[in-house]
């Protein structure tokens, strides 16, 4: 696959549009492979050739691709600038389920910078799927669309629940601090007590032990005597 892409994306002979797409699976084959250097030069490429020769969508499709890159690369901010500079190229995707995992990806990016946007942008994710499906309802009798329709109930009820967690979080954390510090203070002072209590324990094990030492030396004075 990657022979074909090279052929395809280095022929000066074919449209630049054509050739922005051959980077661009070229690139994600590095990704699938785990060679994420290449990967970012080669989604780069596509980038560059698509912003002067493609649609925005086309564009968009990159972006989210290079999100993910970013992401795998543990560049999370990095990665959020990507997939929202997609949504500023592309924002008609309200008919295409397929690219509503934006959405989805940013709430989990921005679960570790910003717990509000990421609650936003989980909120965009359910309400895209539920407008989609509305849509389709006239449908019932398509299997494929029946099928789809169970698996994003699945996904909107994990959702849900995600939601709900994610709400007792916002609403309960301060007092989830408060509990773990109040813990932990009474976790140190048990723990310095217990010391203490060995430290008591073992001088007075010494004291004994010196006590019957001391007699044993008298009882064999008194005998000597």
């Amino acid at each position: 696959a990657q022979n074909f892409f090279s052929y395809v994306a280095f022929n000066n002979g074919i449209a630049p549009d054509t050739r922005a797409i051959a980077f661009q699976n070229l690139g994600t084959s590095y990704l699938r492979l785990g060679n994420l250097e290449k990967a970012e030069k080669w989604y780069s490429e596509a980038l560059a050739l698509k912003v002067e020769h493609s649609s925005a969508r086309s564009q968009f499709v990159t972006l989210l691709d290079y999100g993910e890159l970013e992401y795998k690369k543990g560049n999370t901010t990095a990665a959020i600038e990507k997939w929202e500079e997609a949504l500023k190229t592309f924002d008609k995707i309200d008919a295409e389920p397929d690219l509503f995992m934006i959405y989805d990806w940013l709430q989990k990016a921005y679960l570790h910078v910003d717990i509000d946007k990421a609650a936003s942008y989980g909120d965009l994710y359910t309400a895209n799927i539920q407008d989609w499906m509305s849509i389709q309802r006239n449908q019932k009798d398509n299997p494929t669309l029946q099928a789809f329709n169970t698996r994003i109930d699945q996904v909107l009820s994990k959702r849900r629940e995600n939601a709900e967690q994610l709400a007792l979080i916002k609403e309960f954390w301060p007092l989830g601090l408060a509990i773990i510090l109040l813990f932990t203070f009474l976790l140190y002072h048990l723990q310095l007590f217990l010391t203490k209590q060995r430290r008591l324990l073992a001088e007075k094990r010494v004291k004994e032990l010196r006590a019957v030492k001391a007699q044993e030396i008298l009882d064999k004075i008194r005998r000597d005597l």
